[in-house]
């Protein structure tokens, strides 16, 4: 017989011990004020601004925010690197050299149309009316600097588009950062272990019927493994199917739910390793 995918290794992988130490830890306050549980899409970001400080401050921010995002240091550069590829959201400095950012939102709006990306101004300049000529130049939102991170949160929800799937929670990944330290390879060796090890839990769910002992167990270990990375939905499907008490027919539709679940937590925790 084959051996059990959970149970295939005699030592735990590094994904398996660091989801251990997180389930043991309390969850630490969380500075941006956004509630346990809160949840996001990941976001393809790109950020337009010229002062290498800025440029950082906000990258950490949405980093800590579970988004990876693109860097570009003028309005000329802004223009050419969202004609070429897609981005839900460009975070707009308004001053800037060579083409100020809202001379770039203007030929974004002309190229990509109401297909373009989500526009938020950043600023500096909370004078009346700044944030009316950023809107009227084709931005969407508007935000002050020093960039406060529960309003940097409160704007990237009003980008999500209509019906985006939420796939993992910022929270989550914020406390697993804090957990694995600073090394940022780190967490890439764990979205690896993840994205290795958990295919093979999947196609065991899918032969519940035959083998509903291993299934459970499968879907219990997933459960936990999503739940590391703030899977929220991931785990709450797995959660079901560890309860379910119907005949074993029954949770087919369970199963699909979760594969089609975890082929988008995959395609998220890529964007991020």
């Amino acid at each position: 017989a084959p051996a059990d995918p959970v149970a295939r290794r005699s030592r735990p992988t590094p994904l398996l011990r660091v989801m251990s130490a997180a389930q043991a830890s309390p969850p630490p306050a969380h500075p941006t004020g956004a509630g346990a549980g809160s949840e996001a899409t990941v976001l393809r970001i790109l950020v337009a601004d010229d002062h290498a400080v800025n440029q950082r401050l906000v990258l950490l921010q949405l980093t800590g925010l579970g988004h990876r995002a693109d860097l570009v240091s003028s309005g000329a550069q802004a223009v050419a690197v969202a004609a070429r590829r897609h981005y839900d959201v460009v975070l707009m400095d308004v001053q800037m050299p060579d083409i100020d950012g809202l001379e770039a939102t203007r030929r974004i709006r002309a190229h990509r149309g109401d297909h373009g990306p989500w526009i938020i101004a950043l600023t500096a300049n909370a004078q009346p009316g700044a944030r009316e000529a950023c809107l009227a130049a084709g931005m969407d939102d508007y935000l002050t600097k020093p960039l406060v991170t529960a309003d940097l949160v409160a704007a990237l929800a009003r980008a999500r588009p209509p019906g985006a799937p939420c796939v993992l929670d910022p929270d989550a990944l914020v406390r697993l950062r804090e957990l694995v330290g600073p090394n940022t390879a780190t967490l890439s060796e764990l979205i690896a272990d993840f994205l290795t090890d958990t295919p093979a839990l999947v196609d065991t769910l899918r032969a519940a019927r035959s083998d509903p002992d291993s299934a459970y167990r499968a879907a219990h270990t997933l459960r936990g493994l999503g739940a590391t990375f703030g899977a929220t939905d991931l785990a709450r499907l797995c959660q079901r199917i560890e309860t379910h008490a119907g005949a074993p027919d029954d949770v087919d539709p369970l199963v699909r739910e979760v594969a089609a679940e975890h082929h988008r937590v995959a395609l998220a925790l890529r964007s991020l390793a």
